[in-house]
């Protein structure tokens, strides 16, 4: 992965953002620096810089983790308590998939593409 990129955007926008218009579903491809901090892509650098709050919900079916978000990444706090939950690592891949109250409906895939599916599920 080059230096320039923690993370790598390698797929899909299907769904609108209701409140602005913005379609912004992505995956992000995981590389050991995102297991500390999370950098968005710009898509969505973009749109949560249009929000005056700096926290947000990742939601992965009945639980939750609230995340501070500030210049592009998601920071340790509530970042790192997720990661934990989901056993992620390098090469995992996280799908980000926004509601209109900006909080994050999430799923994970392993090394080999298959969706992780996890006790609280």
């Amino acid at each position: 992965m080059s230096s320039n990129a923690a993370v790598t955007l390698i797929a899909y926008s299907s769904r609108l953002f209701q409140a602005s218009g913005h379609s912004v579903r992505c995956a992000i491809l995981l590389a050991y620096t995102d297991l500390q901090r999370l950098k968005l892509p710009q898509r969505f650098k973009t749109l949560f810089d249009q929000h005056s709050r700096k926290e947000f919900i990742l939601i992965s079916k009945s639980r939750r983790w609230t995340v501070q978000y500030a210049n592009g990444f998601f920071n340790v706090v509530g970042w790192k308590s997720f990661v934990h939950a989901h056993k992620l690592s390098t090469y995992h891949t996280l799908v980000l998939n926004p509601n209109v109250n900006v909080e994050l409906h999430t799923m994970v895939f392993d090394a080999n593409n298959c969706k992780r599916i996890y006790s609280w599920y």
